[in-house]
Order: structure tokens, then C-alpha cells, then sequence
């Protein structure tokens, strides 16, 4: 007893005294140098409220029925008055964005309440990306989500007389994606499918100021309205407008779905189903584009539009020949707008089954509703939240709210707790055992909701039960906590990745009919004989395609045979791209197969099997090749590669291609790291993001001291045999004046103070300041255990992706640097990358100069921006392209804060030069760096042996190709 409670007295003296570092460390933390001089201040983001609480507390609050609009010419201030205006049908509109940042207006509201924001808005000349923007009221932001405000474009298929275009083996193409500007009426809302009405702002009676900073992209405002929904008619007053005079009889008339009149995404395109023969159209040999949807039609607010085309007005029933495959069990649901206007309040959610098959869907079901239609008419369905919007906030509510208690009972037992200690947890965290209880409240009641929506039994409901059962444990027993803390922390997880499945909304279309009161319903089948003839069609045209090959074959000539690693959607894209802008352009045919281009390249090089071209190649292996005279140098005169193509890169991605004075690939992608921390645990914490190693450190120290954890990887789970964490030797390296190699590149001179310096405190980060060498860095900074950390900023990608919770609450920096003497903070880093390679095949075939044609053509920053554009809208911005080109990086979709952020870096990075026997080099590295570790070896003693090894390797090889 004396001994427990002796424990517990020294355990709360501990907790007084990391409490006072805390506090005193935050001291000296409060004003850092900034990172940047002209990326805009953020730092009070985190101090509102998100919108979940704002609704929570202003949803019950009167609404309205006024409607106050304000001319957009009407602004009481803007950044630049000369640029302010655009001429839009010989009307000017005040210009959100370009030279014209921000735009603020006066306005008096007459009735204190809650009201909706609907912007009247033309979308400017741009990359093609969504605009985005943030909303300010009186100076400040209601709630966070109101910095990253989306206003969707109008986007239309590229057809040439309402047909497809073909490749050289009769497949369908997909249609390249074109801007349509035109007026649109939007209102504020959430993207995510958490609300199903637009955003609320509650305003006072009085004056008030609203404020519009522009992100991304520009537009002309013509209004903005303050106002409040109008209740939606039902369909028994709609119907009392038409007589049964006005019901139409004929034959049914079937639009296919493929066919859009237009769309507010350019990520919405045709797509096909070669599985089923009623699918119309459709061929067993070859693809026809004859759907449209499936996963790129499944965020809230995305909306495709047809044109009718009925030869008599009247009403007439809709059906629509659907599947919905892809959520399992889960319903997806549909909001039908008949000229930009919902006709009933049963058109605000029509519900689309979930089902492995096509079926046909009739609006209304077995009631069917009659809509009125003349020709021309526009009919449009746009993905709504629907019934799943209450429980889909309450999971993200609950994720929130879980990981924060995780966060403050990993500060008292840290992440691997003592299972033998009683911490007492609930006594020290007194809101624990209520707030618990209260999110089981919550999730029991989501459950019941969730269970009424899914048609079968799916992983939904399980995962929450999971945590619901968790919470049980917890409560009943929380003594037990610790030795839990790793399932509670799975739990999360688990519940984490219910939201990924409830905010989407996937559905496939393959027609509409509009039926007349006599004409046949949409067929969903084919006669068995149809269908066996089909499938074995398929069956022998299976053995004749080369699924691995794409391309063009022109008659007479020669094709460029390009090797590239992808995935088949990548290498489809791709393939579009030569079809539209480089074959048909030039008249030079391209053969592009999916085949690894690294060892398989190498080997293939060697037995004469070798492509002319080869892409995505890793900065390691061109000169591996070329020292081997397998490639062709791309400095020839005659290629016309000019010191103006060469600077829309930076320095660092050419450096690795060139050898001996010859270049001999051109840069496609490069990335680096940034510094990843979470905003809400800094704030928490009273922190800022380091600007300096100093900085980094002290950070560090606060945060370890909450049992908190920082992130900088050590082990390559893809290449265990070499170390990550190299690209951390090289920051202190590199900051410090130091470098991989002399003058000659002929040794290492890692015995330089410098390099030994550097590789010291790469080791100490591991073997004194206690950092974890392997972890999953997604996961742990999703649940806020690890808030901070250095990695690629390709992580950007995965936590947009798959972490929707985190929204607001995450951002990206500059790597911490080194300060120099006068003052300034070097932090320059290493980056990775790719290129594309001519081989020797192309010279010896006499095709190098059309080689080198498509070579510069696919690096330009046209095509590098057209390929990341239809990258991330195929396959989200999961898959946002990194390329090398500064150009085309600037027409991707990022806002121009993260653009700025991204750009202060890039320009630091170098890169280390490739050389015979580089190979070693990591590997060697490597060793000295785990010895120096794992066998508490002495530091210097293990990076002399890699220093030697190293050098004696680059002789041997030099004297190999005969470079001495």
C-alpha cells in the first residue's frame, strides 16, 4: 500500500515537472523567425471553431425567410483597384483572385439569424483546376472550414459529331475534358458530405463585412445573396399543374448516360463495362466507352447534366439503368434538378440500391413520379449526402474527439505504458470516463442509423460496434487502460476508415429513359444466346490482345517503341495524350508498353531487347547505363536541348544525369521533404513550427515531454537494405557547406569535419534523442501521436486522401535549416526523382531524332501539367503528380499558400552526383549509420571503414571502365 501510494506521489511530481518545462519551454517558443517572408500568417486558424460546433450551436437558431443580395461592383475595399474588373458580355463584374487577392464588402443585415451564402459567379481563364477561396465575416473566420471554401467549373467532353474518337486498334478514347465557362449559382456548402444544406452563418441585425481571399483560380462575382432555402413543393402540388392531357404516349425514349451535355468535374468521364452485353454500346473485342460514374462520381456537390431530346413536351416516367458496386451494402443517393431547379422535394434524395448487377431504377419505384419535359430541357443528378449525413459527422465528430483523449493519456503513460503501474488515469484526466460515455451515447445511436441505411451486412456497423464494445472495456475498467492503449488505438483507426466508405457516393449509369405511358421500360438483359456469343468472343479475343501494349501504328513508318512502369490507368493516360497532342501533331508513331524500367531495362539493354525510350528510370540507373555506352548523349547539337528548355527545371534535377560533361536523361518528376505538423496539437501546445535545428530540437523536447512523438524515417520497408534516413545525413551535410565527393568525383571525402559532424547527428537522433527508426507515419500522425515530422511531400497526397477528418487541422513547412553567419537559414536538403532515357536501339534503328521529338515533348510543361491534371482526375488526389518542371507544378491543384510553401523549399534542394560505383555509397552508409547503433560502435571508427569501402569500390570501378 505504502509503495503504490509513494508511486503514485513521485508519478504526480513528474507530471508538475514536465507541466513546468512545458510552460517554460513555450516561453522561448512563442516567437520563432518565420520560415518565409511572403507566405501569408495563419497561425490563429486553429483558435475557432470547426463547423460541427458552430452547427451544433446556431442550427436551432430562427431562419429568415428574407433575402438580402449584393451587387458584386459594390465592394467597399479590394486589394487592387486597377484589377478589379473583368469584362464579361460587355458587363463588368469585380475579378476574385489574380492581381486582386481579396475583395471585402459592407452589408446590413435587418433580422438577427442563421443564413446561407449563394455566390453568382463566372469562372476566369485558368489552369483547370476548382476554385477555392476563404470567406472572412467581421474579420474573422466563424469557423475553420471557411478557409478552403470550392466553387466547382462547368466542364464538357472533346467530340468530334457526339462520337468517341478511336485508337489504331479501334478502341474508344477517352475525351480529353474542356473548361465551359458560364454564369453559375452556388452556395457555400461542405464538400465531404457532412451536411446536407449549405453551410449556416449566423449574423446579428446591423452592419457587417465579408471578406473573399482568393486561393486558387479566379472569377468574376456578379452577387452575393444572404439568404435562406425555400421550401420544395411536394410532388402532390407539382402534379396538380398538369391534367392527364399532358401525359405523353409513343415509344420510350433511351439517352445514353456517356453522352453528357456537361459536368462540374473534369474527373467525370466516360468510362465502359465490358462485362455485360446489354450495355449499350458495346463489342467483345475491343473497348467502347458506355458508362459513366463509378468512384469518379461519388463526392458530395458533383453534378453531370443531359440535354433531353423528347420530340413531344409533356410527362413522362424516368428510369435510369444503374449499378451501384462499389460501397457494399451502402446506398448512393441522387438529387435530380430539371433546368437547374429541384421540381419536388421527392427529387432531394432518390435512393440507388447497392447491387453486384445492373438493374433498372424507376423514380418513384413502384409509384412512379411523371416529370414534364419538352425537348431541350436540361436534366441533372448531383451526388447528395442524403440520409448518411448525421451519422457520417457523428463517426467524424467521434474520430476527433477519440484521438484527443488518446493524445492526453499517452502524455501521462506514454505509448508503451507499464502495464504493472497504476496511473490512475481517470483521476488525472477527469473528462475521460464522461467524455467516453458520451461518444459511446453518440456511436450507439449512429449505428442504429447506419443499420436502417445498409441493405446487408457490412463493415460499417461492425467497426463501430467494435469501438462502442472498446469503450465498454474502458469504462467498466480503467485501470486496465494501459494494457488496451494499443486496441484503443486500433479502434480509432478502424473507426477512421468508416468515414473513407460513408463519404462516398459511388454510382454507374449506362442510359436514361424517359418512358411514355404506352412505350416499353429500359431492358436490363439479353437473351442467353446473345450472351454466350458475347462472352466467348471475349473469351477467344483474350488470347490475341497484348494487354500490356499501347500506342499508334502508322502505315510506312517506324513506330518509337517507349517503355514506361505504371499501372495500366497511368499508361492509358499517357497513351491519350501521345494519340491527341504528339502523333497527331507530328505524324511520328509511338509503341508504349508497360514494362519495368529498372532491372528489367538493364537486362534487357544488355541482350539487345532493349525499347528506344524509357520512362519514370530512377535517377540511379542512367548512368549505370550510359557508363556502359548503352544510352544516347542528349547534348547533341542536333537535339536542341537549349539552355532555355533546360531551366524549367531546377539545377538538382539535371545534376543527376550528367556525366563526364554529357546529359544523358531529361528530368520528369522530383520530390523532396517538408516538415508535416498538426495544427491542433500545436496549439495545444502553445507552438510553432521550427524554423532552425534548434528550433526543431526545442520542439522536439516539448513534445516528447507530452510522451509525444516526432517523425524521421529510418527504414525503407520497399529496400531494407538502405537506410531513408540518408536524405537526413544529407540536410546536415549540405547545410553545412559539405559535400558527397571531390572535385574530380573520383572519392568520397566523407573525412571532412564537415561530413563527420553531419553524420554524428544523424546518429544522435536515433541513439540520444530517443527517435523510432521504423513506424507507420500516416497512422501516428492521424492520431496526433506523432504531430510532427519530416518526410516527402508526397504524404500531402495520402492524408488529403484518406485522413478527410484531419481537414483544417494539419499543414506543411520548410525543413528546419541551418543558420549562416549573416543571418540567413540554409536548408538545403537532397531530392528524388526520375527521367526518361534514349538507348542505343533508337541510333542504330535511325529513329533518334524522332526519339528525341516525343523525349522533349513528354518533359515539357504542357504535357507534365496536362499528364498530373488527368492523373488526379482519374485517381484523385491520391495520385497528385510531382513533377520536375516548375511550370507544370504550378498548374497542378495546389492553393497558392501550399504553392509558396512547396516553392520555398524546392529551390534549396541539390542533388548528389551520380558516379561509377555510387552504388556503394548508400549501402555503405548504411552500415556505418545501423553499427554506429545497433553495436554501439564508435561513430568516427564506422564512418572511417564506410569511407574506405567506399573509395575502394569508385577505384575498382574506374579502373574497370578505364576512367583513370
Amino acid at each position: 500500500m505504502y509503495l503504490k501510494r509513494a508511486r503514485n506521489i513521485l508519478h504526480k511530481i513528474l507530471a508538475l515537472f514536465a507541466l513546468f518545462l512545458l510552460l517554460g519551454s513555450t516561453v522561448v517558443l512563442a516567437a520563432p523567425d518565420q520560415f518565409h517572408e511572403n507566405i501569408s500568417d495563419t497561425s490563429q486558424e486553429s483558435k475557432f471553431t470547426d463547423y460541427f460546433s458552430y452547427y451544433q450551436k446556431y442550427s436551432s437558431v430562427d431562419r429568415p425567410s428574407i433575402e438580402l443580395v449584393k451587387s458584386g461592383n459594390d465592394f467597399s475595399n479590394c486589394e487592387k483597384m486597377d484589377s478589379v474588373y473583368t469584362d464579361i458580355q460587355n458587363e463588368n463584374f469585380v475579378t476574385i483572385g489574380e492581381q486582386n487577392a481579396w475583395t471585402e464588402w459592407v452589408f446590413h443585415v435587418d433580422k438577427t439569424g442563421c443564413y446561407s451564402i449563394c455566390f453568382d459567379y463566372y469562372p476566369l481563364s485558368g489552369t483547370g483546376k476548382n476554385i477555392n477561396f476563404s470567406v472572412m465575416i467581421d474579420g474573422t473566420y466563424p469557423y475553420t472550414e471557411l478557409q478552403n471554401i470550392s466553387l466547382p467549373k462547368t466542364w464538357i467532353d472533346n467530340m468530334e459529331n457526339g462520337t468517341f474518337s478511336k485508337d489504331s486498334f479501334g478502341n474508344d478514347l477517352r475525351p480529353e475534358q474542356s473548361e465551359k465557362p458560364q454564369w453559375m449559382t452556388r452556395c457555400l456548402e461542405d464538400t465531404q458530405g457532412l451536411y446536407d444544406e449549405p453551410y449556416l452563418f449566423y449574423l446579428t441585425q446591423g452592419e457587417h463585412k465579408i471578406r473573399i481571399i482568393s486561393q486558387l483560380e479566379s472569377f468574376a462575382l456578379r452577387t452575393i445573396t444572404f439568404t435562406n432555402e425555400k421550401q420544395i413543393q411536394p410532388y402532390a402540388e407539382y402534379s396538380r399543374f398538369y391534367s392527364d392531357e399532358s401525359i405523353v404516349s409513343g415509344e420510350t425514349i433511351r439517352l445514353e448516360a456517356e453522352k453528357t451535355y456537361d459536368k462540374t468535374d473534369s474527373s467525370i468521364y466516360p468510362v465502359y463495362d465490358h462485362s455485360n452485353p446489354a450495355t449499350l454500346p458495346n463489342d467483345p473485342n475491343n473497348i467502347q466507352l458506355n458508362t459513366i460514374g463509378k468512384t469518379n462520381w461519388s463526392q458530395a456537390g458533383q453534378r453531370i447534366t443531359w440535354k433531353v431530346n423528347v420530340p413531344k413536351e409533356g410527362l413522362y416516367k424516368i428510369e435510369f439503368r444503374a449499378r451501384q458496386n462499389q460501397n457494399q451494402g451502402m446506398d448512393s443517393y441522387r438529387t435530380l434538378y430539371i433546368n437547374g431547379k429541384i421540381p419536388f422535394s421527392e427529387a432531394e434524395n432518390i435512393i440507388f440500391p447497392y447491387s453486384t448487377k445492373w438493374y433498372i431504377k424507376t423514380f418513384g419505384d413502384k409509384n412512379p413520379y411523371l416529370v414534364y419535359l419538352k425537348n431541350g430541357d436540361l436534366i441533372s443528378l448531383k451526388v447528395s449526402p442524403g440520409r448518411i449525413s448525421e451519422p457520417l459527422r457523428n463517426v467524424n465528430q467521434a474520430v476527433l474527439e477519440l484521438n484527443q483523449l488518446y493524445r492526453k493519456i499517452i502524455v501521462i503513460t506514454g505509448t508503451s505504458p507499464d502495464v504493472y503501474q497504476d496511473y490512475s488515469i481517470e483521476k488525472q484526466i477527469p473528462e475521460l470516463l464522461p467524455s467516453l460515455l458520451n461518444i459511446k451515447a453518440n456511436l450507439k445511436k449512429t449505428v442504429d442509423m447506419i443499420t436502417g441505411l445498409i441493405s446487408e451486412k457490412g463493415s460499417q456497423a461492425s467497426n463501430i460496434n467494435q469501438m462502442i464494445e472498446m469503450i465498454d472495456e474502458l469504462t467498466l475498467a480503467p485501470n486496465t487502460i494501459p494494457e488496451r492503449l494499443s486496441s484503443f488505438k486500433d479502434s480509432i483507426e478502424s473507426l477512421g476508415s468508416v468515414l473513407m466508405t460513408l463519404t462516398k457516393q459511388p454510382l454507374e449509369l449506362d442510359c436514361i429513359g424517359f418512358c411514355t405511358s404506352d412505350g416499353e421500360s429500359l431492358k436490363n438483359s439479353v437473351s442467353l444466346i446473345s450472351e454466350f456469343n458475347f462472352g466467348w468472343s471475349k473469351f477467344v479475343n483474350s488470347f490475341i490482345n497484348d494487354y500490356n501494349s499501347l500506342g499508334t501504328q502508322l502505315e510506312g513508318k517506324s513506330a518509337v517503341s517507349v517503355w514506361i512502369t505504371t499501372g495500366r490507368d497511368q499508361a492509358q493516360i499517357l497513351n491519350n495524350l501521345i494519340d491527341n497532342n504528339f502523333t497527331r501533331k507530328t505524324n511520328i508513331p509511338i509503341s508504349l508498353s508497360m514494362v519495368d524500367t529498372g532491372n528489367t531495362l538493364i537486362r534487357a539493354s544488355i541482350a539487345g531487347k532493349g525499347p528506344d525510350v524509357a520512362l519514370m528510370v530512377g535517377k540511379e540507373f542512367p548512368i549505370n547505363l550510359a557508363m556502359r555506352g548503352a544510352l544516347v548523349n542528349l547534348d547533341q547539337k542536333e537535339f536542341n536541348i537549349t539552355d532555355e528548355f533546360k531551366d524549367q527545371f531546377y539545377l538538382s534535377a539535371l545534376q543527376p544525369f550528367y556525366f563526364n560533361g554529357s546529359l544523358f536523361a531529361l528530368p520528369e518528376t522530383q520530390v523532396f521533404d517538408m516538415l508535416f505538423y498538426r495544427t491542433d496539437v500545436f496549439d495545444e501546445l502553445k507552438l510553432t513550427p521550427p524554423n532552425n535545428w534548434d528550433d526543431f530540437y526545442n520542439v522536439m523536447s516539448i513534445l516528447q515531454n507530452n510522451n509525444l512523438q516526432v517523425g524521421i524515417p529510418e527504414v525503407d520497408k520497399a529496400n531494407q537494405g538502405v537506410s531513408a534516413g540518408i536524405n537526413t545525413f544529407d540536410k546536415f551535410l549540405f547545410q553545412n557547406g559539405g559535400t558527397y565527393y571531390n572535385q574530380k568525383q573520383d572519392k568520397a571525402i566523407f573525412d571532412s569535419e564537415v561530413a563527420y559532424k553531419a553524420f554524428v547527428k544523424w546518429v544522435e537522433l536515433y541513439s540520444k534523442l530517443g527517435l523510432d527508426r521504423d513506424f507507420d507515419f500516416f497512422n501516428r500522425f492521424r492520431s496526433g501521436e506523432m504531430p510532427m515530422g519530416i518526410v516527402p511531400y508526397t504524404m500531402y497526397n495520402q492524408i488529403s486522401q484518406a485522413a478527410p477528418e484531419l481537414r483544417g487541422l494539419w499543414r506543411m513547412s520548410p525543413i528546419p535549416g541551418t543558420r549562416k553567419p549573416d543571418g540567413t537559414i540554409d536548408r538545403s536538403e537532397s531530392a528524388s526523382g526520375t527521367g526518361c532515357i534514349m538507348l542505343k536501339s533508337a541510333e542504330n534503328r535511325g529513329i533518334e531524332n524522332e526519339a528525341i521529338e516525343f523525349m522533349k515533348w513528354w518533359v515539357s510543361s504542357e504535357t507534365q501539367a496536362q499528364y498530373g491534371k488527368e492523373l488526379e482526375t482519374v485517381m484523385g488526389v491520391a495520385s497528385r503528380y510531382i513533377p520536375a518542371s516548375k511550370v507544370a507544378f504550378q498548374q497542378l491543384n495546389w492553393t497558392r499558400e501550399e504553392a509558396e510553401v512547396l516553392n520555398s523549399q524546392w529551390k534549396w534542394t541539390q542533388n548528389v552526383p551520380q558516379i561509377p560505383g555510387n552504388y556503394t555509397v548508400s549501402r555503405s552508409l548504411t552500415n556505418a549509420f545501423r553499427s554506429s547503433i545497433d553495436n554501439k560502435g564508435k561513430i568516427g571508427r564506422e564512418l572511417n571503414i564506410c569511407l574506405r569501402d567506399i573509395n575502394d569500390e569508385i577505384a575498382r570501378k574506374r579502373k574497370e571502365l578505364h576512367l583513370n
